[in-house]
């Protein structure tokens, strides 16, 4: 045994594969083996363009992997890691000045019904803008009408037996 816990006499084959149990193969042998089993080496990255960076950001990212022929992952790495620019939803929705002035001022139910969009496309604008919640303007910072009210109510005496 040598120092590592491996037999120190191990036979190789001709393409220097060892048929011990222990035996490690040379990095010239695994690449002759993957060369002779068809895996070749992964193909070297290419350069991206000014046009495929101008992409980046500007449309959802499935479409610049269709359009510039890279792989999701690839498309989502550049943009996050060296570009730092957020992500742009296909399903985004524009919004207009005059929406972005009527958050806060109703609630996200009812103006989500009102501009027909969801009640969390509402909420997540309103808190990426620093909207307050309608019933946080109207009732004090974190007290809803519903807590007020509960708060108010006196808790029932349990009947002593």
């Amino acid at each position: 045994m040598d120092g590592c816990g491996r037999p120190a006499i191990v036979f190789f084959d001709t393409d220097g594969f060892g048929t011990g149990p222990a035996a490690w193969p040379t990095k010239k042998a695994v690449t002759h083996r993957r060369k002779f089993n068809g895996i070749h080496r992964r193909p070297a990255s290419r350069r991206w363009t000014e046009d495929e960076l101008r992409l980046v950001g500007k449309l959802p990212d499935s479409k610049v992997a269709a359009l510039t022929g890279r792989t999701l992952a690839a498309i989502q790495t550049r943009r996050i890691t060296v570009l730092g620019l957020p992500c742009v939803s296909g399903r985004g929705r524009n919004w207009t000045p005059e929406e972005d002035r009527l958050l806060g001022k109703y609630s996200d139910g009812d103006l989500a019904k009102r501009i027909n969009c969801t009640f969390a496309t509402i909420a997540r604008r309103r808190e990426l803008l620093g909207i307050p919640h309608f019933t946080e303007k109207m009732h004090g910072i974190g007290l809803t009408p519903r807590r007020n009210c509960l708060a108010r109510i006196p808790m029932p005496k349990l009947p002593s037996n």
